[in-house]
């Protein structure tokens, strides 16, 4: 190859290089694109995590939550399943295990909603726990369950006239039955095991009112507890009360009705019929001639029946009202009401 040549083609190289370089150099710095670098996406998630250790069973209250808590951003990767993200969402909880500062808090740290670990916490706000011992029969054959809703219906005797049962309490909660709370929430305790002769105990949620009630009847009132159905709790019925009188009256018990008025054909004439009337009198005897009238009733179901006459004649349709009336004798409608 000729020397003279190769010389000739470095220099032309060398020169076309320069020309290159100086051209780059003049090129505005705009236009010069540096290679992109995709870099690699951190995806993080807020959770909720301890300031302080918290012992189990603690109830998370809202005054005091946001200083045993705080919020984390942290890489959703390492965050568990089922991570708390609100602060707000744990007021009012328990927690299920011990918690140590720095820990994640999870559903499974915590109790369900429904869950109260405690019978302390369970009785409703304003309200007060009080157990009564029931047995087989006062407590509807022990088929009564924590989380039930009952009324109590007694059996008064008061001095002087006859024996009235009555409703007196309505809607009562069951806390606990027996001597165990069951705090697993969605799940009753077991039908309690009354057995005949054998005294239980049934815990119940009641106002101040219903407590000092409740401590009335349990003081040898007959009383007993009657279960109602969970969609009857709040439907409030006002009885009168029922005696053994106001019984017979109802079914027509023929010496419990009180006279009553007929008619007996289209002129409008009416007759009265005379029925025996049950006024509660006892005529009491001592000595030989002694004797005095006392009323079983008494009150003013007794000054009631003394008012009425000892017999009440059957009327003629041809008498008149007016004549009835003014010979002194009771009207039709005046039978002791």
């Amino acid at each position: 190859m000729n020397r003279r040549a190769i010389v000739v083609a470095l220099v032309v190289s060398l020169i076309m290089a320069m020309l290159l370089w100086s051209k780059l150099q003049q090129a505005p710095t705009d236009q010069i694109v540096a290679p992109v670098v995709q870099q690699p996406t951190i995806v993080k998630k807020p959770v909720v995590v301890s300031k302080k250790a918290l012992a189990a069973r603690t109830r998370l209250e809202a005054a005091n939550i946001n200083e045993s808590f705080e919020i984390q951003e942290m890489v959703a990767s390492s965050v568990p399943d089922q991570a708390v993200t609100e602060i707000a969402s744990l007021t009012g909880r328990y927690t299920a295990i011990t918690i140590l500062p720095g820990d994640i808090m999870t559903e499974m740290r915590l109790m369900d909603e429904n869950q109260i670990p405690n019978l302390a916490r369970a009785v409703p706000s304003g309200k007060r726990a009080v157990s009564i011992a029931v047995s087989m029969v006062t407590s509807v054959g022990g088929f009564i369950q924590q989380g039930d809703f009952v009324d109590v219906i007694a059996t008064f005797r008061p001095r002087g006239s006859e024996p009235v049962s009555k409703i007196v309490l309505q809607d009562i909660q069951i806390l606990a039955v027996g001597g165990s709370y069951q705090f697993a929430g969605g799940i009753p305790t077991q039908t309690p095991s009354i057995m005949a002769a054998k005294a239980e105990l049934i815990t119940l949620a009641v106002t101040p009112e219903e407590l000092e009630k409740m401590m009335q009847l349990d003081t040898g009132t007959t009383f007993k507890f009657v279960l109602k159905n969970p969609s009857d709790k709040g439907n409030r019925v006002v009885t009168k009360g029922a005696t053994e009188r106001s019984v017979l009256q109802e079914i027509g018990h023929p010496d419990h009705v009180q006279v009553t008025t007929t008619t007996t054909d289209s002129s409008d004439t009416s007759k009265v019929v005379a029925v025996q009337v049950d006024d509660g009198r006892v005529e009491i005897m001592y000595g030989a001639t002694n004797r005095r009238e006392l009323y079983k009733y008494g009150g003013p179901a007794g000054t009631k029946y003394r008012q009425l006459p000892d017999e009440v004649p059957a009327y003629t349709p041809s008498q008149s009202t007016a004549e009835r009336t003014s010979s002194g004798e009771q009207s039709p409608t005046g039978s002791g009401e």
